[in-house]
């Protein structure tokens, strides 16, 4: 917790500004994930959603690689993964592929792969990416690909972005 000196109010750091701390920590100079204000990083939660895949089981939809696109139950943008315990809003489709890009994801326990949707719009957003209206990770965690990332606390995954059809 960060402490403001005029109030004198303890304020919870955002995982943003965690992100940012871990980095100063680290001084591996570079910044593995670059700030946008909070009414942009709004902004673009508004317009681009997350998606995961599912298939259908006897016991109904469970997450699974080679599943339909599903669009997920609203999560709080900045939960430290959106991944964890999903639970499926509806079917998405009529998307044309847009392309890919590469994100980084702080972590706090390198076995454990947590995106959130903050981390990811936020390349999105500094990719001037702007026809975006939903994303996909489809490889994550990487951490041999870029072993000074892993050093620094971060895995990285390559997100496909969509757009309109």
């Amino acid at each position: 917790m960060e402490y403001d000196v005029l109030s004198c109010l303890v304020l919870p750091l955002t995982h943003q500004e965690k992100d940012m701390e871990k980095f100063e920590r680290n001084n591996a100079g570079r910044i593995w994930i670059p700030h946008i204000s909070e009414k942009q990083l709004q902004e673009l939660a508004k317009r681009i959603r997350p998606l995961l895949r599912f298939a259908e089981g006897a016991d109904g939809l469970f997450l699974s690689p080679h599943g339909f696109l599903y669009y997920i139950k609203t999560v709080s943008i900045d939960k430290r993964s959106y991944l964890h315990q999903p639970h499926p809003d509806c079917r998405a489709g009529g998307f044309s592929k847009l392309g890919t890009i590469k994100t980084y994801h702080a972590y706090s326990n390198h076995l454990f792969f947590s995106p959130s949707i903050a981390e990811v719009l936020t390349f999105i957003f500094n990719k001037k990416k702007e026809n975006v209206i939903a994303f996909e990770i489809i490889e994550g965690p990487q951490t041999m690909d870029e072993p000074e990332a892993f050093e620094a606390g971060y895995h990285t995954a390559l997100v496909q972005l969509y757009g309109r059809a």
